[in-house]
């Protein structure tokens, strides 16, 4: 069977949407779930990318009171991620910034989890020990590079989806707000999306995951470059349009890897 191809207007509209946001990772990730919402009417799905798999554009250190400073790591997609720290010693402006300037050598261009394997190992080193600068520009950046937990979810469409003829029943529609809710299944399905790194379709029975086996999903993963950065989904009845929705899902997704691409 040939692959599906999208539908000129589908693609038109998906173009124009990317060509018009402005905003960091977090809003292009978050108004991507929106967009599918839209044009399936069905409930859409989008992890956002794990902090591990961002890439670190700079690296900055701002000292907020004695033995206080705010570290904080720039992605190269817009999008920051900080943390306040306590330190044995009060620095001065100048100090965190010369600290800032000898990682920033150093990370720039790399993953915040190559910058935290970095790190580790720099600490390692026995110059570590007896260059107090050294040490504690790795400290502060150890501490940003150590915070990376679940990934962001966003879910949109729960009310579109619940206008499809099939949730007229009472309990289709209390399995779909109990699968939506469901966190922990969303992102295990987004998971086994990125790993796959290829367009997943699930259809009802089919499932892997009992918690979505009343339903069919359709997922893809996203990247920057070769490097996976997360995955989105429509997730909605069996009956569905799936001429129309797999190729959307899949062309969706190589659109936003274009966009965090440059």
């Amino acid at each position: 069977m040939p692959p599906r191809q999208i539908g000129f207007e589908d693609r038109a509209q998906i173009e124009l949407h990317y060509s018009a946001l402005a905003g960091d990772i977090t809003e292009v990730v978050r108004d991507t779930s929106r967009l599918l919402a839209l044009m399936t009417g069905q409930a859409a799905l989008v992890m956002a990318p794990r902090l591990e798999s961002v890439t670190v554009e700079r690296v900055k250190f701002v000292r907020v009171r004695e033995q206080e400073v705010l570290a904080v790591f720039v992605a190269a997609a817009g999008g920051v991620q900080n943390r306040l720290v306590q330190t044995d010693y009060d620095y001065s402006q100048d100090e965190l910034d010369r600290m800032a300037a000898y990682l920033n050598d150093s990370l720039s261009g790399h993953t915040l989890e190559e910058a935290r394997l970095w790190i580790e190992e720099q600490l390692k080193e026995d110059r570590a020990n007896y260059d107090r600068y050294m040490r504690a520009a790795l400290m502060l950046g150890g501490a940003v590079t150590r915070t990376a937990g679940q990934a962001e979810l966003y879910v949109e469409g729960s009310s579109k989806a619940l206008e499809q003829p099939e949730f007229d029943d009472p309990g289709r529609l209390r399995e779909l707000l109990r699968a939506l809710e469901d966190k922990s299944a969303l992102l295990d399905l987004l998971e086994r999306s990125l790993k796959q790194n290829s367009l997943m379709v699930s259809i009802g029975s089919e499932s892997f995951d009992l918690r979505l086996s009343g339903f069919s999903v359709i997922a893809a993963s996203y990247a920057s470059g070769s490097m996976p950065l997360g995955s989105l989904a429509v997730v909605g009845p069996v009956r569905m349009d799936y001429d129309r929705v797999i190729p959307l899902v899949g062309y969706t997704a190589r659109a936003l890897s274009r966009v965090l691409e440059h």
